[in-house]
């Protein structure tokens, strides 16, 4: 997957690994033979990828996406659930991935009308 970081194009697993503590951004400049090198290059010049995935693969499992070594983050909005939201520590913003949007909105249609804050309904 072709994701746009800083302005320019990288070749990841998915559009959370800039996030990742494996990320490291490295360039593809064409087929590499060992102990010949390389034996052709990209016409259009090296291709951003993530160098942990071109050289050795993604780990497994896969780490966690955060934005930082704290991250504090705001609690999903069951109202107007975000796909991103900004973290407090660093300022970045970060992704909300639909199951944490769906165990937000699970969460709070368990809870007991007395518990539920003002204003919302049961759906």
């Amino acid at each position: 997957m072709k994701v746009k970081i800083g302005g320019e194009v990288v070749d990841v697993l998915d559009g959370l690994c800039p996030l990742r503590s494996c990320y490291h951004r490295g360039e593809d400049k064409g087929t590499f033979v060992q102990g010949r090198g390389y034996t052709s290059y990209h016409r259009d010049g090296p291709r951003l990828v993530c160098g942990q995935r071109q050289y050795h693969g993604c780990p497994s499992p896969i780490p966690p996406a955060t934005c930082c070594d704290a991250p504090d983050l705001p609690a999903i909005s069951v109202r107007r659930p975000q796909s991103r939201r900004r973290c407090r520590t660093c300022g970045r913003w970060v992704p909300t991935t639909i199951e944490q949007r769906r165990a937000a909105i699970a969460a709070h249609s368990s809870l007991e009308e007395s518990e539920r804050p003002r204003g919302t309904r049961r759906g």
